[in-house]
């Protein structure tokens, strides 16, 4: 499928010869969580010398379910997603070892449950892929935790993981720019049909999708721009 929209036309930049501004997903929930955060992370370049331990697991629990697929079906087993988990571990942020311990395991087993929703033989397109997209005036990029495919056809599903407490509802999913940027990245970078989206929720294993009309990712692509310029 090809947007049409004039807001996310990907030839613009040649037709005018400008500089387009380098724009990723993680820089606009940066801004819109904080400008401030903004300002030190991407402007000042301020090294991060610390994290929190709900960072340092959510990354863990991303990194290995990266490298679970690449595991071969007979390998498959909840010793070895303790073992991946033990091998991707971040301890930063964690009050000592005992606390970093329980939370891997506890890790360890909300990933599992998670994994047991998805067919054995299951294979993603790709995971932890960074594609990049034009506008008239931006280079857009994201880094997509997961591509599925849709049945036999040529449709890719963005698949984004959350880790935290809170379970995703709908809105959520409809409203994420940063899932609208990762779609118009496939449609752009890979020249596949690319409209739905999904959250999935690890720790309770909920799947929360939504598919976007053009008209829908036209708006959250002109939103983006007008937030970037």
């Amino acid at each position: 499928m090809v947007i049409a929209s004039p807001a996310i036309r990907s030839y613009g930049h040649a037709m005018t010869g400008q500089r387009l501004y380098p724009v990723s997903a993680s820089k606009i929930n940066a801004w819109l969580d904080c400008p401030r955060k903004f300002w030190f992370q991407y402007v000042q370049r301020t090294p991060m010398t610390s994290t929190w331990a709900h960072l340092s697991m959510g990354n863990s629990i991303h990194d290995v379910l990266r490298d679970w697929w690449d595991e071969p079906i007979t390998r498959r087993s909840r010793s070895r997603m303790a073992e991946l988990t033990a091998e991707r571990w971040r301890s930063i942020g964690f009050r000592d070892e005992v606390h970093s311990s329980q939370w891997r395991d506890a890790a360890t087993s909300m990933t599992w449950h998670y994994v047991q929703q998805l067919a054995p033989d299951f294979v993603p397109v790709s995971c932890e892929r960074t594609l990049g997209a034009r506008t008239d005036g931006q280079s857009l990029t994201g880094r997509i935790d997961r591509l599925d495919s849709v049945d036999d056809s040529d449709e890719l599903v963005v698949v984004d993981y959350k880790t935290g407490k809170r379970v995703p509802g709908e809105d959520e999913v409809r409203g994420s720019m940063a899932l609208a940027i990762y779609a118009l990245c496939v449609q752009q970078s890979l020249k596949r049909p690319c409209t739905r989206v999904e959250l999935h929720h690890v720790p309770s294993g909920a799947i929360v999708s939504w598919r976007h009309q053009p008209e829908a990712l036209a708006r959250h692509i002109a939103r983006v721009e007008a937030i970037s310029t």
